[in-house]
């Protein structure tokens, strides 16, 4: 039996299990509120975040831990069994919380879970390389790192809704379940590495085979040895310390997110875990759209590069602006080529990895600019067009005589300096400013939650009325000057 397409397979079911232990991570934060409360009765709301908190940390340090670990026994095992054991081990972990009844217990299965958790990534990265050409692993890394995407805007809802109809030790284990129901096909379908797949076509393996060898330096007729430091030459590297630091700034923010969104939900909005299903998934949901904003974004960076260039650039270079009117071009083909030529330089420097995507803004602006003057001179730009010059500079004087007698017509503005309308004036920029000063109150002068509580209700009660107190105000002088403006007409 011969199976097309099988690292589609294989990368899909790597997908899949980046979606479940998004699925199972996310358990706790969502089923917490109800947890504490059925746990720790005689705890308040402090002492139970305390338990919490404990919990968590011992979860990250255990994933910090376990990404070195899992690493290494994906090397010395293979992606195969390094998968049946992360998900594995992970899956019965999630299981146990079910019968978890203290802080020691719920730790101890937080900390296995999150060891085991953290195979996934060093293991699909591992997949990754094993199951496809290089041409192809960025496509393949975008998929298994979409299901991360997808687990987290699924995970929240999906647990608040299982909550509807079981309690959470049931919850637990229904999750921890189908991390175990997922090796079924995984160990069915990755019988062995593409080299020696019983069910892989040859023209596939010779396909991902052949894009996965190196370069024969030393032209001995054997491909060389990718490129594999050891942790003290890879800390040698400036780079290296570049992505640690930026992981270590970047990483505790999601964290927080991920942590502690629902109990922020639960405790200061009063939601049950229905309703933080709703709401908590939106982070994750707004941070998937991030990337396609910037896509977005990338697409009118050479537009305005483009506009940049024929109206700054051009009249300092000796080039003619609206030449391609002048010319009474219907469309300016050099504006077209320079937008795709600029999409091309920067979607093709994010395609090499160059550099980020984030910051392909400004080569991009600074290459379409120098392709659009080229092609801009070589097109036109570079002559002069003094009749459709004049013909414009008198279509402008026409239009400025137009102008201004409009404007002579228009009646004298009235300003309204009365001491009265003043009054008026300052009271609705004292009501914004009373505004102002207790949302800053509330914002950094709240010590705690009891008094950030307080701060909040008195910004609630006098807000409602500095707002009413400036729209009146500020209708009240409007009016005034309007009625001194008919007066004097």
């Amino acid at each position: 039996m011969k199976i097309s397409g099988l690292r589609w397979w294989v990368v899909g079911l790597i997908a899949l299990a980046t979606v479940i232990n998004y699925i199972d991570r996310q358990s706790l934060n969502v089923l917490w509120p109800e947890i504490s409360v059925d746990l720790y009765p005689d705890k308040t709301d402090d002492q139970r975040k305390e338990i919490y908190a404990l919990i968590s940390v011992v979860f990250v340090f255990s994933y910090a831990f376990g990404q070195a670990l899992f690493g290494k026994i994906f090397d010395w095992v293979g992606t195969r069994l390094g998968f049946v054991l992360s998900i594995g081990v992970w899956s019965l972990a999630t299981a146990l919380h079910a019968v978890a009844g203290s802080v020691a217990s719920f730790a101890f299965f937080r900390s296995i879970l999150g060891i085991a958790e953290a195979g996934n990534w060093p293991g699909a990265t591992k997949g990754n390389a094993e199951w496809f050409p290089t041409r192809e692993r960025a496509l393949a890394q975008g998929i298994f790192n979409s299901g991360a995407a997808i687990g987290g805007i699924i995970s929240i809802p999906l647990i608040a809704f299982l909550s509807v109809y079981f309690n959470w030790q049931v919850i637990f284990v229904l999750v921890g379940a189908t991390g175990l129901l997922w090796l079924i096909p995984w160990v069915v379908l990755v019988k062995a590495p593409p080299k020696s797949h019983p069910w892989i076509s040859e023209q596939e393996r010779q396909y991902i085979l052949t894009g996965q060898r190196n370069q024969d330096a030393d032209k001995d007729g054997n491909f060389d040895e990718g490129y594999n430091p050891g942790v003290a030459k890879m800390l040698s590297h400036k780079e290296s310390w570049g992505v640690i630091i930026a992981s270590a700034v970047i990483d505790p923010i999601w964290w927080l997110f991920v942590f502690w969104i629902p109990i922020y939900l639960s405790e200061v909005y009063g939601m049950d875990v229905q309703t933080i299903g709703i709401y908590a998934c939106f982070p994750f949901v707004f941070s998937q759209i991030l990337p396609l904003l910037t896509y977005a974004g990338l697409l009118v960076v050479p537009v305005g590069a483009i506009v940049f260039a024929e109206h700054q650039i051009f009249p300092r270079i000796g080039y003619t602006r609206y030449w391609s009117r002048y010319q009474d071009y219907a469309h300016s083909l050099p504006a077209v080529a320079s937008w795709g030529l600029g999409l091309l330089f920067g979607f093709g420097l994010n395609y090499l990895n160059v550099m980020s995507f984030y910051y392909l803004f400004i080569p991009t602006w600074f290459f379409t600019i120098a392709v659009y003057t080229v092609l801009a001179g070589r097109y036109g730009a570079k002559k002069s067009y003094p009749e459709a010059q004049a013909r414009e500079e008198q279509f402008d004087a026409r239009v400025e005589a137009y102008h201004r007698q409009q404007a002579e017509a228009e009646p004298v503005v009235y300003k309204d300096h009365s001491a009265f309308s003043k009054i008026l004036t300052g009271i609705g920029y004292l009501a914004l400013l009373i505004t102002l000063v207790l949302a800053a109150i509330v914002l950094f002068g709240s010590a705690d939650e009891t008094a950030y509580v307080a701060n909040r209700e008195t910004f609630y009660r006098y807000v409602f009325i500095c707002t009413i107190i400036y729209f009146v105000t500020a209708y009240w002088a409007m009016q005034r000057g309007k009625s001194g403006a008919a007066a004097l007409a």
